[in-house]
């Protein structure tokens, strides 16, 4: 996962540490649940892409397959600005089976969105059409699998 925050002032931030202390010192001043940035705060973690991701698990995965769906990489843009509240994250999905010993065989990849703008009062998601990885599957690894 990777993160960068644009505070307040307009300076950004993507040090892990750094948007620790960011995030302990506006909490102090931010702890009401209702506040925007503190709901930003906490909408930044992989756990926005569950509904998501759950909505492609059963057209994507094939439980007989041991084919599963899974978020192989997240970036969060998260602006603290007041007049641009707003997260984006970017990811990637991975669509893999079990290969040789146990160990994950990536069948497709897929890219996606995800936007909350507070200012604006919107949503939106995206997900590009899965892309198969190029010699996915070679004959010996086809035959180890089996």
């Amino acid at each position: 996962m990777d993160y960068q925050v644009r505070r307040p002032d307009g300076a950004t931030v993507s040090d892990r540490v750094a948007i620790q202390d960011l995030y302990h010192s506006t909490q102090g001043s931010h702890q009401s649940s209702e506040d925007p940035a503190h709901l930003l705060w906490r909408m930044s973690n992989q756990s926005l892409l569950a509904d998501f991701i759950a909505v492609l698990q059963p057209r994507w995965m094939e439980p007989d397959l041991a084919i599963a769906l899974t978020a192989s990489s997240c970036r969060f843009q998260l602006d603290l600005r007041p007049s641009s509240l707003s997260l984006r994250v970017d990811f990637a999905l991975s669509i893999a089976s079990l290969g040789v010993g146990d160990l994950p065989l990536e069948l497709a990849t897929a890219d996606g969105s995800l936007s909350v703008d507070l200012g604006g009062r919107s949503v939106s998601q995206s997900v590009q059409k899965p892309r198969l990885r190029e010699c996915v599957v070679f004959e010996e690894q086809l035959l180890a699998v089996a």
